[in-house]
């Protein structure tokens, strides 16, 4: 009874009308007329209002194999994440999982990003669209106000809050936009054999949107748009030097070695600073001939 849930609770919480002896050695029948349908005199016995319009919502199937044992797994301590992964795969049975974390893994992400993907994967993160249908929220709209409601494709794709971002992110290196959930998914693993730089950016873009969404939904504080998209930039380009360098622009100086200035040029060193009260400062300083001259603020 513990291990059964419906909605938002387990099977053994819901109120029932008789004590749950009463159903001891009852069968599926007992609740079914000799036309099918259920039996509806019966059902009220034994359940209350709200179990029964939940079990009456089952079509029963007058045609068919005949009923056979199934195994029954054990869920007890079963996180919502892994409930949700439950429910929603029913309906995403047609998404092909083969080898997916085998080539999430070779994209080398954080480990905070790879599990992230896995699990969206598998469709197993509580969106608003699965904590409304169980009952643990009263909406299920996206919880930035995009006024859509938030499944994974809206996570992964047609968030507003996602495509700003991308939009700052494109004004910097190459990423992408996809149509789709399904789209997304295949282009990712296409692209990932000839711009695999560009796949993990976007992972990482995914991830962080989720996170800023996350904040929103238990009403922390967020950051602007742009340093979310400089964060995203310094998490995907930390073990990757050919991005270490984008803001730069110049990509083949990047690639050759550093030479020393000629001796009668004056070299020029600026270095900048943000505090987390978002108080900023710039620095320099000169340097000829192996003297450095007054600093620059």
């Amino acid at each position: 009874m513990n291990d059964i849930w419906l909605l938002d609770k387990c099977f053994n919480k819901w109120p029932m009308l008789t004590d749950c002896i009463g159903l001891e050695g009852m069968l599926l029948q007992n609740f079914l007329l000799r036309d099918g349908n259920w039996n509806l005199l019966e059902l009220n016995r034994f359940f209350n209002g709200n179990m029964v319009n939940l079990i009456v919502q089952h079509s029963v199937i007058h045609e068919g194999e005949e009923d056979q044992m199934e195994l029954l797994y054990q869920l007890s301590s079963k996180s919502i994440s892994a409930m949700a992964y439950a429910e929603i795969i029913k309906s995403h049975n047609h998404y092909d999982d083969s080898k997916f974390a085998n080539w999430l893994r070779k994209l080398k992400l954080k480990p905070k990003v790879e599990l992230f993907w896995w699990r969206m994967s598998r469709f197993a993160i509580p969106t608003n669209e699965f904590l409304k249908f169980r009952r643990l929220c009263n909406s299920d709209l996206c919880a930035r106000g995009c006024l859509e409601v938030e499944d994974y494709a809206h996570v992964v794709v047609h968030c507003k809050f996602l495509i700003d971002i991308i939009s700052i992110l494109r004004s910097w290196v190459s990423t992408f936009h996809f149509s789709s959930l399904a789209d997304c998914l295949f282009q990712l693993r296409h692209f990932s054999k000839v711009s695999l730089d560009t796949v993990k950016i976007y992972c990482t873009t995914i991830f962080c949107s989720w996170n800023c969404r996350k904040d929103v939904k238990h009403a922390n504080s967020i950051l602007p748009i742009s340093m979310t998209a400089a964060n995203i930039l310094f998490t995907a380009t930390n073990n990757y030097p050919m991005l270490v360098n984008w803001d730069a622009s110049l990509l083949k100086e990047s690639e050759a070695s550093w030479h020393p200035l000629p001796p009668d040029w004056i070299k020029i060193n600026v270095d900048a600073s943000l505090l987390d009260s978002h108080t900023a400062s710039i620095g320099g300083s000169q340097r000829f001939q192996g003297k450095i001259a007054p600093s620059l603020r």
